[in-house]
């Protein structure tokens, strides 16, 4: 009967045992142990590598560094992580993830998504209780979606409009 059992070998090579009634075979897979604990800077940073599908080669050319700077972030091998801190401010611009994300862990890789901060936003402007913000609430709420799109196109202009106004008055001022 053949069956295989995985064991960390200490000297950084990953094994499958191959084991059957006649012998006890070791075949090396990949010659690196794999960092993935995500409460360290380094396994979150290998998580976001593999996520994306790139070897530490890939990745570290596509933000203009050496493969071997990578591998000690990963195996956390920096006296001073803080010293880093462009290159972890470049990740989370490459990648679009949460630089406090990458510092510090939690649970939200991308950050805060900014439609709660529009909801939260919205709850404020409720809790005024003006009936004109209300009502202009209300009215929004039983728009259609293609009524919504025209609102929201007639917004951007008329913002638009006024930062034109801002502008042109803080030039007059100075």
């Amino acid at each position: 009967m053949l069956f295989s059992v995985c064991q960390l070998i200490p000297a950084k090579y990953f094994f499958i045992l191959f084991v059957d009634k006649l012998s006890l075979k070791c075949y090396p897979l990949v010659k690196e142990v794999f960092n993935t604990d995500l409460s360290t800077l380094g396994g979150r940073i290998w998580a976001l590598r593999e996520q994306n599908g790139l070897s530490r080669r890939a990745f570290a050319e596509r933000l203009g560094v050496q493969q071997d700077e990578i591998a000690n972030i990963e195996y956390n091998r920096l006296k001073k992580p803080e010293q880093k801190e462009s290159l972890y401010r470049s990740i989370a611009t490459e990648f679009g993830v949460s630089l406090d994300w990458i510092k510090n862990g939690g649970d939200n890789m991308y950050g805060a998504d900014p439609r709660d901060e529009i909801t939260a936003a919205f709850g404020e402007l409720a809790a005024r209780h003006d009936p004109v913000i209300d009502g202009f609430i209300q009215f929004l709420r039983s728009r259609t979606p293609d009524q919504l799109a025209l609102i929201a196109q007639q917004l951007r202009e008329c913002v638009a409009c006024l930062e034109a106004a801002q502008n042109t008055q803080n030039k007059t001022e100075d």
